[in-house]
């Protein structure tokens, strides 16, 4: 499921947060923490086709071996959630209309 939210050109938020990024400085910034042993690393394996092909026959076995769910099942597992708050970073309007799609798309 593709998120209008991140996606969309037209939010006003991801639009303020990207121009007042300095982008410039968040590379420097990082050098300088990874000059200092700091930063995030990480490696990558090249895996050889045939782990790969097995990676993915496990991982369809994996899929089918769930089974499926109706839509009252969904419904009752969803319900059984956690509410929690928003992050402080989203603006409430942001939330506000993100919680309007979620209703339109169960309705």
């Amino acid at each position: 499921m593709k998120s209008s939210i991140v996606k969309s050109p037209n939010c006003s938020f991801l639009k303020m947060n990207e121009s007042e990024r300095d982008i410039g400085q968040e590379i420097l910034d990082a050098v300088l923490e990874i000059k200092d042993g700091g930063g995030r690393r990480f490696s990558v394996q090249v895996l050889p086709p045939e782990a790969v092909a097995q990676q993915r026959r496990d991982f369809e076995a994996f899929m089918q071996s769930l089974g499926s769910a109706t839509d009252a099942q969904v419904e009752e597992f969803l319900a059984q959630r956690e509410v929690v708050e928003p992050e402080p970073e989203l603006q409430p309007e942001i939330v506000t209309k993100l919680r309007q799609k979620i209703a339109q798309q169960l309705a």
